[in-house]
């Protein structure tokens, strides 16, 4: 196989290469009829600015559409427009995001390009100072009133005003797939305890322009449903007018599909299968059986991500269908009439997350989870470690290993659909050829190795007949969107391996090769091994989501250090600190490195011996790095996956494990902590009093003689500050009601 790099021109700055490398392959695939994109806003600063600011969002957002503009590039969420006037006008000096949706997204990324480049250009003076049309203001400053004075009733009573006894705390998730009318998520046996629930993925055609006092605040992509319309559905079971819950979510005006591209048989779809992801994270997090007591007390609000989205288990994409998700509970917090006039917290649970990033609390879910935390938009967010412990995803090469030149292999599997993508970061940026050279070696070539590594270039890999199989991309990348109090907008080099699909029968091609890639790092001609510091890689998550049709299998590090299985134990080796560049330490997630998230860790426990699940991530023992806050108990052992929790419908339960699991356990456990307390309900303490409450109850853990030599640790970047004694039952009550440390 003949194989060849060509050095080409980099990407625009601030430039996504793995969206540039799914549009050079023909996508990426539209996962909605509109698809949210994020759009940075420069600083409000004076009148002036604001002027044009808003005239320019008119122009291109607002506008109706006329003759000569039978259609507009975007349209938004009303959500999602009244959460960027009220935080904007909060902080006029600070940068700000608006998210839009578009219609076509690759036509959109253009298009998005020169918005950003206009309202950068209205901030800094150097743009016109023009004027919206006629009536645009007043509207505008309609939705502006609106936004400030929803907030009003929440500011009141985080200053403790209202009656203890009309309190509650809310389960807010983000999730994929939620049986909304399952026996478990009711107070009574025909009224629900979803007071409001967002599923991105249905259609609608809800509203194109901006709202105002007098306009509804339905989401303008998919389809929101409340209590009294999802009350009706349950007296249509009760009475049989439905026949089955089934029946709800498949037939009625709720159905759920289906989606032939991601069915497995016809009539396919989410909620037609036996268990859900989002069914079981909730069941966890707030599940009671009607009549147990959670009433009122513990409402629900609830977002459906589309389908379509978490089939491509890589993260790409997820950010702005995430945060538009978090902006539309907090408008909920606001208006909801099931929660307006109460004093109330609110729990988020997001049990999601992939590989790569900076690992530093500046990616782009890291730095808005702690905004939001920082900003009393939630109380406590509980997100999981994830479950790459054993994938062997991440390595990290030092300068000791670029003095001597040090080969990683990288393993593409066969027959994935999916694109490989690896990713490469300094601690630092650099400008000009990079300090270290990278040579990589695909799979049964003959020759292909990589000229020098300069920033803001790319190269391409190309066959025989010049296809391009893949692309290296050199970025000095800094984060676009705005940060939290403490960090800094750090610019940092970022060498990204993009390679196309190996094989599918339903793709035409070319594919990459598959098989081991050989990466050999070493120091650059007149560099010095430390001028490049400690390089980190993650491979991004490419394997396929259970429950939905196999499209990927996931690529993994080897070296010929790594010890994968234990010797003398025949498990897998649990080392954090071993000699190779392969780690299992900083396996953690990518979205668990803000400093106000509770990160849980997944435990083994219901039996002895107990022990940290095999699969849980783990963080790094080094100040600053993220690792888990504490563990939860997600099993018996890696042999029983017994945590049994809702099915689809009523009645069924489904086996379930992993870090997904532990959060939704921690979630539930918060909550519980902070109804205890109805005195710091609604007010800033709540989130204190709840994470004081979980860490309260955690304990510390030592491993036992059972694993001799397996590099088995309780250190706190496997179980953070120890295991949380709140346990699951196989059986209702399916959680024990105290959770103390005894």
């Amino acid at each position: 196989m003949t194989l060849s790099w060509h050095e080409e021109a980099g990407l625009p700055a601030g430039a996504d290469p793995y969206a540039a490398w799914l549009q050079e392959l023909g996508g990426p695939r539209q996962i909605t009829s509109w698809t949210p994109l994020i759009v940075q806003v420069p600083a409000l600063r004076d009148t002036r600015t604001q002027q044009s600011v808003l005239a320019i969002l008119d122009n291109k957002v607002f506008r109706p559409a006329t003759a000569e503009q039978p259609t507009m590039p975007f349209r938004i969420n009303p959500h999602d427009v009244i959460h960027w006037a009220h935080f904007a006008l909060k902080s006029l000096d600070k940068p700000s995001e608006l998210i839009l949706l578009a219609q076509d997204f690759a036509a959109a990324q253009e298009e998005k390009r020169a918005l950003e480049q206009a309202l950068l250009a209205a901030t800094d003076g150097t743009g016109p100072s023009t004027r919206a049309r006629e009536g645009f203001d007043a509207v505008f400053q309609g939705l502006i009133d609106v936004a400030v004075a929803l907030n009003e009733p929440y500011i009141a009573a985080e200053k403790g005003a209202g009656d203890t006894d009309d309190h509650c705390v809310v389960t807010a998730i983000i999730d994929h797939a939620i049986p909304f009318a399952h026996a478990r998520f009711r107070a009574e046996q025909t009224h629900t305890r979803i007071v409001g629930l967002w599923r991105q993925g249905h259609q609608s055609a809800g509203p194109l322009g901006p709202p105002n006092a007098e306009t509804s605040n339905a989401p303008a992509l998919g389809t929101a449903a409340y209590r009294a319309g999802i009350d009706e559905s349950l007296q249509g079971l009760e009475t049989g007018a439905i026949e089955s819950e089934e029946a709800l979510y498949t037939e009625g005006s709720f159905k759920s599909g289906p989606d032939p591209k991601l069915a497995r048989r016809p009539g396919d779809s989410p909620l037609a299968k036996p268990r859900s992801h989002g069914g079981q994270m909730l069941d966890i997090a707030a599940g009671q059986d009607p009549g147990a007591g959670a009433g009122t007390r513990n409402p629900i609000l609830a977002v459906e991500l589309p389908a379509q989205l978490i089939a491509r288990a890589n993260g790409f994409l997820f950010e702005p269908y995430v945060k538009s998700a978090m902006n539309w509970i907090w408008l909920e917090m606001q208006t909801n009439p099931d929660l307006v006039g109460r004093r109330r917290s609110v729990v988020l649970n997001y049990s999601f997350g992939d590989f790569v990033g900076r690992h530093d609390g500046s990616d782009v879910l890291d730095a808005d989870f702690q905004l939001r935390l920082d900003r009393a938009e939630f109380d406590l967010i509980s997100v999981p470690a994830g479950n790459g412990f054993l994938r062997d995803i991440h390595a990290r090469i030092t300068p000791a290993d670029l003095a001597h030149s040090t080969e990683l292999e990288m393993w593409v599997q066969p027959d994935t659909r999916s694109v490989t993508l690896l990713q490469i970061w300094m601690d630092q940026s650099h400008s000009g050829p990079l300090p270290f050279r990278l040579d990589i070696q695909p799979p049964r070539a003959t020759q292909a190795p990589t000229g020098p590594l300069r920033s803001e270039t790319s190269q391409a890999l190309r066959g025989a007949d010049g296809e391009v199989l893949g692309r290296v991309f050199v970025q000095n990348r800094r984060p676009p969107h705005p940060l939290p109090e403490g960090l800094s907008a750090d610019l940092r080099t970022c060498v990204t391996l993009a390679l196309r699909p190996t094989g599918a029968a339903d793709q035409p091609g070319p594919f990459a090769p598959c098989g081991r890639w050989r990466l050999t790092f070493a120091c650059a001609p007149e560099a010095k091994p430390e001028d490049s510091g400690t390089l980190n890689l993650w491979i991004e998550r490419n394997d396929s989501v259970e429950g939905f049709p196999q499209r990927g299998r996931q690529a993994y590090f080897d070296h010929a250090d790594h010890i994968w299985m234990d010797p003398e134990t025949g498990r897998p080796e649990e080392t954090l600190d071993g000699p190779s560049p392969v780690r299992r330490d900083g396996s953690i997630g990518a979205n668990t490195a803000s400093r106000g998230v509770i990160v849980a860790a997944a435990f083994e426990g219901a039996r002895s011996p107990h022990r940290p699940a095999i699969y849980s991530g783990a963080g790094r023992s080094v100040p600053g790095a993220a690792q888990p806050t504490l563990s939860a108990v997600a099993g018996d052992s890696a042999a029983r996956r017994n945590l049994l929790a809702a099915g689809t419908s009523s009645g069924v339960t489904r086996a379930i494990d992993g870090t997904s699991a532990a959060a939704a356990l921690v979630t539930r456990a918060a909550c519980a902590a902070l109804l205890a307390r109805p005195e710091a309900i609604g007010t800033p303490d709540a989130g204190g009093v709840m994470k004081a409450a979980l860490l309260g109850a955690t304990a510390p853990w030592t491993p036992g003689p059972f694993a001799p030599g397996s590099g088995l640790t309780g250190a706190p970047a496997r179980i953070g500050a120890g295991v949380l004694s709140a346990r699951f039952s196989k059986s209702p009550p399916r959680f024990e009601d105290s959770w103390s440390s005894t």
